[in-house]
């Protein structure tokens, strides 16, 4: 019950996100003239305000008041969920 309580206190007061934003795989070419690429990794961050967001530029107010800014020479794919 009480966390319901605060739950409900967060979401009128508070704004939290989380961004999911996939890296590109590291791309090895072979002996052979091919290109292979690794798997994709993922880097999870949280986020009071979204300032900007496209798939090559990010910027963000982090939980700490700090600013912060991601940009990319290709386009990424991310995924960004409201929590509260």
């Amino acid at each position: 019950m009480l966390r319901k309580l605060v739950d409900w206190w967060n979401g009128l007061w508070r704004e939290e996100y989380q961004i999911t934003i996939y890296y590109p795989g590291e791309k090895a070419t072979l002996a052979d003239g091919s290109t292979v690429e690794k798997a994709p990794a993922e880097r999870t961050f949280t986020a009071k305000k979204i300032l900007k967001k496209n798939p090559k530029h990010f910027l963000w107010i982090d939980l700490d008041d700090r600013h912060h800014e991601l940009k990319f020479l290709n386009p990424v794919v991310f995924h960004i969920i409201k929590i509260h």
